[in-house]
């Protein structure tokens, strides 16, 4: 997990090809669940028929077959843990900055130093790409 460069991204065609194809689905059969063979990073691992249920397995048990599950396990590492009680390292004050800010996350790039990441990238991206789809579709 340490050989994955900081500065990688995961291509945000794979989510947006996912959720088109749940959104398609859910509308044309509400009453059938989506188990998407889009959505999985890795179609020979289908557990519990679910892509978050692969990718967790696959974290916890180190298994990173390929770039997306190695990327997903590095971003579940550095989730930031909520401080116990008896925390005196001033990391209450980090986590409250982000309390009254939605769709922001705490980002650990080091021990000692934390930045506010806001998730909004994703919806403009898509909303635009979905237009683009619909209207060539025309």
């Amino acid at each position: 997990m340490d050989s994955i460069p900081s500065s990688s991204r995961l291509p945000p065609s794979l989510a947006i090809t996912r959720r088109q194809f749940l959104e398609s689905h859910s509308a044309a059969h509400p009453e059938v669940p989506a188990r998407s063979y889009l959505s999985s990073y890795a179609h020979y691992l289908p557990v519990l028929s679910t892509t978050h249920a692969t990718d967790l397995l696959q974290t916890f048990f180190r298994l990173a077959p390929n770039f997306c599950d190695q990327k997903h396990a590095k971003i579940l590492s550095q989730l930031p843990l909520p401080p116990g009680p008896q925390c005196r390292c001033g990391c209450r004050s980090i986590l409250a900055a982000v309390e009254g800010k939605p769709n922001t996350f705490v980002v650990r790039d080091a021990v000692s130093k934390n930045n506010h990441l806001t998730d909004d990238f994703r919806s403009e991206q898509y909303a635009a790409l979905l237009k683009l789809g619909n209207s060539a579709r025309q």
